[in-house]
């Protein structure tokens, strides 16, 4: 595909990333206003990543053999595409937090959650990278085992440490009383009135617990979520704005955001700059609510909820959604609530999705195998041999041993590197400008086929040929027509 070609299908995909994401934006931000709601559109789409990069795994297994190396490239693209969007937020989040809304500026924080989706439309387009990398295989497998032991110890962490505080939280519990779970029925009924009300309303736990010291929610599902209480006494009114504050929470499945970005963190484990952007994320995810909560109130009711704030400090940990958390976020929270800001950065987070989308997939790696001499001639079914080159242009056949002989030596010494982004689908045909027969003493039978500087391998016991392979240096098909000619 010529770099023309290659670039107008980068600027048509992101231009239709862009179009959908200001289609959902519209749609949501229209209901939103026709509900009466006031609930992060971005939210529902990014919460449930996790589980969309634990199934295309799955999908990929009943794939064909030789698209798994492809997912891998595409899964590895992610790395880069999270380096770079963690910095250029984190150079920009001054003027960010100063400019727009928590609710938008929460949305961008989390965005690196959508690459998930690009990856997920984009890992079998075969986009050709504008910079490669060669690696031996023995490094690049060295790294991924690296990679994935980093992944699963701060999986592990996290996941061990959630566990341990819900269980420290639960140990000395006690139910909520019955005039807390009423109220809090009222402002769940009175938030999402009707056909949601079930899901958390009836089921969730509400319980006093002397292992916190600010009201949090915590758990992933409708079953294991419970609103822990300290063990002190509450006004009605501050009960009112503790759970209107959690149910907000819940409603924008904040629990799973949360979750998410440990996740995220977790995938790029290495990368400084994602743990610093995840962290203002669960900041601002805070803020979202407090702005939702205050958005009707005057100015003495937003210092009792200020005052509520700062009388409810705590710790954040596990997947949990913390009225109160560190002192040193709450500084920016209660700035932020007695002068809020409305603006929405709804263009903004389109054209930060095109531009990922459009960059996305430009690096790309690829495996020094060796020569072609030791990838196919000198395999251990058996040395093949040339006896025949095909031209498609002319037709032409050459049988000529002696051409033959020169073929083969000239063949042998050409460097391969296998690319990673691209693998041969066995739907498709392969319009080769030259191919050549081989055979083996044992009288196995195999094509090379070459098709400008990529090479594909079939053998005759497959059914589809082998990924393809990239030839390193310069190679020109009209050289085998030229001995082809040569013999006639």
């Amino acid at each position: 595909m010529c770099s023309t070609e290659a670039l107008s299908l980068r600027l048509f995909d992101a231009g239709l990333w862009f179009v959908l994401i200001m289609f959902i934006y519209l749609c949501e931000d229209y209901r939103n206003e026709k509900e009466r709601r006031r609930y992060s559109p971005l939210a529902s789409y990014i919460a449930y990543v996790p589980g969309l990069l634990i199934y295309l795994p799955v999908m990929v297994l009943v794939l064909q053999k030789h698209r798994k190396i492809v997912f891998l490239h595409a899964a590895l693209q992610l790395l880069p595409e999270l380096f770079v969007f963690t910095l250029l937020l984190l150079a920009l989040s001054p003027w960010l937090r100063k400019n727009y809304s928590a609710r938008s500026c929460a949305d961008l924080w989390i965005l690196p959650g959508l690459l998930t989706y690009v990856f997920m439309y984009t890992w079998t387009g075969g986009f050709y990278p504008w910079l490669t990398v060669r690696l031996r295989p023995v490094v690049f497998w060295l790294l991924l085992v690296l990679w994935l032991g980093g992944f699963c110890a701060v999986m592990g962490w996290k996941s061990i440490e959630h566990f341990r505080f819900r269980r420290s939280i639960l140990r000395w519990a006690v139910p909520a009383s019955h005039s807390e779970r009423f109220l809090f029925r009222q402002v769940w009924s009175a938030l999402e009135p009707g056909k949601r009300f079930s899901r958390y309303g009836n089921r969730l736990k509400i319980i006093h617990s002397p292992a916190v010291s600010s009201p949090l929610t915590i758990g992933l599902f409708s079953r294991t979520i419970c609103l822990a209480l300290p063990t002190r006494e509450y006004s009605e009114e501050e009960l009112y704005l503790i759970f209107r504050h959690e149910c907000i929470h819940l409603l924008r499945q904040d629990n799973i955001i949360k979750f998410s970005t440990v996740f995220l963190c977790a995938v790029g484990w290495f990368i400084p700059s994602l743990w610093i952007v995840m962290k203002r994320a669960s900041e601002d995810l805070e803020l979202c609510c407090d702005e939702i909560v205050t958005a009707d109130m005057g100015k003495a009711a937003r210092k009792q909820y200020a005052h509520l704030l700062l009388s409810s400090g705590g710790t954040e940990k596990g997947f949990t959604t913390c009225l109160s958390a560190s002192a040193r976020g709450l500084r920016y929270r209660l700035r932020r609530i007695m002068r809020p800001y409305g603006k929405r950065a709804v263009l903004l987070i389109g054209m930060m999705t095109a531009l990922f989308l459009f960059f996305f997939g430009t690096i790309g790696v690829e495996l020094d195998v060796g020569t072609v001499r030791t990838e196919f001639f000198d395999r251990e079914d058996g040395a093949w041999h040339v006896t025949a080159v095909h031209v498609s242009r002319g037709g032409l056949l050459c049988e000529d041993p002696e051409v033959l002989k020169v073929v083969e030596d000239y063949l042998r010494d050409l460097q391969l590197a296998r690319p990673l982004w691209k693998a041969y689908n066995e739907n498709e045909d392969i319009f080769a400008e030259a191919s050549v027969t081989l055979m083996n003493g044992k009288g196995g039978k195999a094509e090379l086929f070459f098709d400008r500087d990529e090479l594909y391998f079939l053998h005759s016991d497959d059914s589809a040929p082998k990924p393809l392979y990239r030839i390193i240096g310069d190679f020109d098909p009209d050289w085998l027509r030229g001995m082809a000619k040569s013999s006639k």
